[in-house]
């Protein structure tokens, strides 16, 4: 991965986190603000405030400290809204003034979602992490994000809360610029109570410093307005110190991130209780760019390995499930997963519901279920519809070796996480396997289901549309590293109705991983459709939407010109092989051809007026 790979990976993700909670215009408020002269958490603050505002469109409609918070005013300015509590290094009791003043929200905040934004967690009292954690219980509504797998785990074991990695915030603030460097070495060394105490060199081998001292010319003020200017100057002081050295070694965090900005190469070493090392396994960095001081590859692996050790090692399987306004028939759903979950033996799963901006009583009904299970349930908010944007915030919490999806209008086979497990044991590498899916209800019209009973292999040179599909379909943790996340044009409740799946499908067959079909992993799909006009708008829209794919892919992939020709020469079959499964469509190649060609031109239609609008601005 290169330096700029891994930072806009960090970007991606926290996208991906801040939209959980908020939208385009939503009203939040962000307290605890640093008010202290330490470089890292000034960039924290400004990572949050660059986030919210890329996601809202507006400033926090509350800011705070630790010390100047008060309740009233923070409900008269912020009526409604998310209250986000700044993220940094200080969960825990090393730093207790925050961590009371974050109990103290936890405590007389209860009628909105706190979000505690990411933390890295250390206690050294047991009696405090009770404290917290029964704080933590009684709150209905606060969600934890983590910088660690050793905080992820602490949190899971302890904390009754929603909790998920997520990078550090600061990553927001994006790639800086920096003048020329001023000496070979220069050392950033903490001297708080989180030092290591690594013996320094003398001043001729290397400049040694600490960035917590703020210049005398520091803006004054205590609104929000000054907040952020205090913090930009002590970010910025921060960079140009960081710049001052050809190679940077640092024991501070921020060291590092701020480093990784400025593309400066550098040494990490870890403080007191791990942090670092402990962020670094979670989010391993572009090489040479980063060396671990002190690191133990020889006997542990790379840094990526160790990464890929502390995220999956606990769950087997992670079950995606999106839902919008299924109130009534979620049950089947999931009392099949509570079933399937009782049956999977040593396999571990986690199961991952998002919400697609319900405005039944499907929010209530999965809240309900989560209470009743004994394995993780995560339960994600995704407010503006569409399949593929609701999966792209629910893989952002799925922590399983291999991510499986189904329908909430489908129902798992007993033995299903088992049949996962033992499908992807055949496959070496990064894979996409499908499974069988039959019809639910023999009532039903017997569409979007796949019934072979036996392997196949997608052709890689092939147009992978029908071979597996998104209602019965897994794939390795690795896979999306490879391909990236759903197109979110695609898909129900998009503007190209279909072909999410598809899409994901040929992006992955075009850098190598494996498509699969496996018999092992079935669902029965209570999909409903029992009118021929049903189907018939069923199949156009899946046409459409693989039209739309050809536009997408017709200038740079060969595969989408070959399946546009195979489609063009298939019509002939409407006479030598004529379909007749389908009662509503007399000539089936034709029809599936005209509603591609729509797809097509349509795609073409919408960029072109996105050119044209970039072009009259």
């Amino acid at each position: 991965m290169t330096t700029s790979d891994h930072l806009g990976e960090q970007r991606t993700l926290l996208t991906v986190l801040y939209r959980t909670h908020v939208a385009l215009g939503s009203r939040y408020a962000l307290v605890d603000f640093p008010d202290h002269a330490n470089v890292g958490d000034s960039a924290i603050w400004l990572g949050e405030l660059a986030m919210l505002r890329k996601v809202t469109g507006r400033d926090p409609c509350y800011v705070s400290t630790w010390h100047d918070f008060d309740l009233d005013a923070f409900r008269s300015a912020c009526r409604d809204g998310v209250l986000f509590l700044h993220g940094g290094g200080n969960l825990g009791d090393i730093w207790p003034h925050h961590q009371r003043f974050r109990e103290d929200i936890l405590a007389r905040v209860r009628d909105r979602s706190v979000v505690q934004l990411p933390q890295s967690i250390h206690f050294r009292v047991p009696a405090q992490v009770d404290r917290f954690a029964a704080l933590v219980a009684d709150h209905p509504d606060f969600v934890l994000y983590v910088r660690d797998t050793r905080s992820l785990d602490f949190a899971r074991e302890h904390l009754a809360c929603a909790s998920h990695l997520a990078p550090d915030s600061a990553y927001a603030l994006g790639e800086q610029s920096r003048d020329a460097p001023q000496c070979d070495v220069l050392m950033l060394m903490r001297t708080d109570d989180e030092r290591q105490g690594y013996a320094l060199p003398s001043a001729d081998l290397a400049t040694v410093v600490d960035w917590l001292e703020d210049d005398a010319d520091l803006p004054v003020g205590i609104n929000a307005k000054a907040c952020e200017a205090q913090a930009v100057a002590r970010v910025d002081r921060g960079l140009r110190l960081l710049a001052r050295g050809r190679v940077v070694v640092t024991d501070r965090l921020h060291g590092h991130i701020l480093a990784d900005l400025l593309g400066i190469p550098h040494v990490v070493l870890d403080n007191d209780y791990g942090k670092i090392a402990a962020y670094l396994d979670a989010w391993p960095d572009a090489e040479p760019i980063v060396t671990r001081g002190q690191d133990d590859r020889t006997r542990h692996g790379s840094c990526q390995a160790a990464r890929r050790r502390a995220v999956t090692a606990a769950i087997d399987v992670s079950l995606l499930v999106c839902t919008r306004n299924r109130a009534g028939s979620l049950a089947a759903t999931l009392e099949s997963v509570d079933r399937a979950a009782a049956y999977a033996g040593n396999t571990t799963v986690e199961i991952v519901l998002v919400d697609n901006g319900s405005v039944d009583g499907t929010p209530q009904r999965l809240t309900e279920w989560r209470a009743q299970q004994t394995f993780p349930v995560h339960l994600v908010h995704e407010p503006h519809p569409g399949l593929a944007r609701a999966r792209n915030t629910g893989l952002a919490h799925c922590a399983g070796r291999i991510i499986a999806m189904t329908d909430d209008d489908c129902v798992l086979h007993q033995d299903y996480f088992t049949d996962v497990c033992a499908a992807f044991e055949r496959a070496s590498g990064p894979a996409i396997i499908g499974g069988r899916i039959l019809l639910g209800n023999p009532a039903d019209l017997p569409v979007t289901i796949k019934l072979e009973d036996h392997p196949m292999v997608a052709p890689s040179r092939g147009f992978p549309g029908g071979f597996i599909m998104g209602a019965n379909l897994a794939f390795t943790a690795d896979v999306l590293r490879l391909t990236g996340r759903f197109d979110e044009r695609f898909g129900a409740g998009a503007p190209f109705v279909s072909a999410e799946d598809t899409d994901f499908l040929f992006r992955a067959a075009g850098v190598g991983v494996a498509i699969l079909y496996s018999p092992l992993m079935v669902v029965d799909h209570h999909h409903g459709r029992r009118d021929i006009e049903d189907e018939t708008r069923l199949l156009a829209g899946y046409s459409f939407g693989d039209g739309a794919l050809y536009a997408k892919y017709l200038v740079s992939d060969r595969r989408a010109l070959r399946a546009v020709v195979e489609d063009i020469l298939a019509v002939r079959f409407d006479w030598t092989r004529p379909v007749n499964t389908h009662a509503g469509i007399k000539r089936f190649y034709w029809f599936r051809l005209r509603h591609k060609a729509r797809g097509l031109v349509y795609f073409w239609w919408v960029a072109l007026r996105r050119n044209m609008s970039r072009f009259i601005r």
